[in-house]
């Protein structure tokens, strides 16, 4: 015979098994707040700006919408200059690494975590960060 907990049916260790189970499946597809954006056309679009990995870099604040219908406008904020918008067409190519094309200029995708950054100068640090 098998053992059984004292002062427990089957039943009731079932339903205890059940309630663990659905809780760790709940943790599971929250992803505990370590869940990875994916690399698709569709998390391409939407608003970047201008970034640089050196905080005390002064730089203009230019910044890019890449639009769900394929065209994107980018603002560039020149020193002591009107902005200036640039419009034109953007695609996604996934092989063989991620990069964005702003009609003929590839800029590689770099992800990670939540954070979708698009590569302007890797050795300056430079990029679009995704707002």
């Amino acid at each position: 015979m098998r053992s059984v907990e004292p002062g427990r049916t089957r039943g009731a260790r079932l339903a205890h098994g059940a309630r663990t189970l659905g809780l760790a499946a709940v943790a599971l597809a929250a992803g505990c707040g370590h869940h990875r954006l994916a690399a698709t056309r569709a998390n391409m679009v939407g608003r970047y700006v201008f970034a640089s990995a050196d905080p005390g870099l002064r730089h203009s604040p230019d910044t890019l919408t890449l639009r769900s219908d394929g065209t994107y406008q980018l603002w560039r904020v020149g020193r002591g200059h009107a902005a200036a918008a640039l419009t034109g067409h953007w695609s996604f190519v996934k092989k063989p690494e991620p990069e964005v094309l702003l009609d003929s200029v590839g800029y590689p995708v770099r992800i990670t975590g939540q954070t979708l950054r698009l590569l302007v100068d890797l050795d300056l640090g430079y990029a679009f960060l995704k707002r």
